[in-house]
């Protein structure tokens, strides 16, 4: 379940890089998980030096 926040766009599954917000794509995600819960919290990209 992923968390309810009051101001959705505070919140980000992307990354910041060179002043642009980069989204990935779902093969190139990691999950984040509650580690208490095992919840999924939210999904951020997997980058490498290529998009950095």
């Amino acid at each position: 379940m992923l968390l309810d926040f009051r101001d959705p766009t505070l919140f980000r599954q992307a990354a910041l890089v060179g002043g642009e917000w980069i989204e990935a794509d779902a093969a190139n995600a990691i999950d984040v998980t509650n580690p208490a819960t095992g919840e999924l919290v939210g999904r951020v990209p997997k980058l490498g030096g290529k998009e950095t």
